[in-house]
């Protein structure tokens, strides 16, 4: 009897160190709801030399749990800073810092990003991330929520117009820094006097012009002059009184001519 009472003292002692260790490894895995922001930045097209790209990207999250209360998430927002050569990456966190373990929905959205390296600019905006079944506990790996950013060249309009009297056709759109060939062509009638630019470089009288390189939007304005008519010289003509009058004085001055020779 008393080897049974050990026995089953020793048996209710071990399932007392075991719950109690079981609630220390509940207590320590239940923790803290970790997101781990990725963030990536290409540049499509690839270019020959990449563009370096310098500053800050935040990131925000906004979570609603049913049945318990929000996460509360310290800091609410993340910062990553970056300054190097696309295509980059980045990786931040954010933790809560509030006790639920109801199962949340958290949205992370990007809020701001540097301005673009020049010559390029943002292609379209990363969609937030919404994140399911978000609960606090260290079992679990982080959430992950990726933001991918793409570079792609700025393009600028080169806009072509002509006065009366002619056509004028310009490439357009082109990429920073290349230029636009632009070329009029005279009706008939009318003659190519020349261009006028409006941030395109300097104005010329050739009917191809080549622009400088283009920086930003800009106008090509082609100009055309009527060709002016021969001036019409007036012959004198005689009329048919005229006519008559120099016949008549022909025919005495024959007359008198022939007179004379008789005599």
């Amino acid at each position: 009897m008393n080897r049974l009472l050990r026995q089953l003292a020793g048996l209710a002692g071990l399932m007392v160190l075991g719950l109690t260790q079981l609630g220390t490894v509940a207590h320590a895995g239940i923790s803290s709801a970790v997101i781990r922001v990725n963030l990536s930045v290409v540049t499509s097209p690839a270019p020959t030399v990449a563009p370096t790209l310098s500053g800050n990207f935040t990131y925000g999250v906004n979570c609603t749990v049913v049945g318990g209360p929000a996460f509360i998430w310290s800091p609410a927002s993340v910062t990553m800073s970056v300054n190097a050569a696309t295509p980059l990456t980045s990786t931040g966190t954010m933790t809560s810092g509030n006790s639920t373990t109801s199962p949340g929905v958290c949205t992370v959205s990007q809020l701001t990003r540097p301005s673009p390296p020049l010559g390029y600019v943002w292609n379209g905006t990363p969609p937030d991330v919404v994140l399911s079944n978000v609960v606090r506990s260290d079992v679990l790996p982080p959430y992950d929520a990726p933001f991918n950013n793409v570079l792609s060249p700025a393009a600028f309009a080169v806009t072509a117009t002509a006065n009366t009297g002619g056509t004028v056709s310009c490439a357009s759109p082109v990429t920073y820094g290349n230029t636009s060939n632009c070329t009029a062509v005279a009706s008939p009638g009318y003659t190519f006097v020349g261009f006028i630019t409006s941030g395109c470089g300097a104005p010329t009288t050739n009917s191809s012009f080549t622009t400088a390189a283009i920086t930003a939007n800009c106008n090509v304005t082609a100009q055309f002059a009527a060709i002016a008519a021969p001036v019409a010289q007036n012959i004198p003509t005689l009329d048919g009184w005229s006519l008559v009058l120099l016949f008549v004085l022909t025919l005495g001055a024959g007359i008198a001519f022939s007179a004379r020779r008789s005599s």
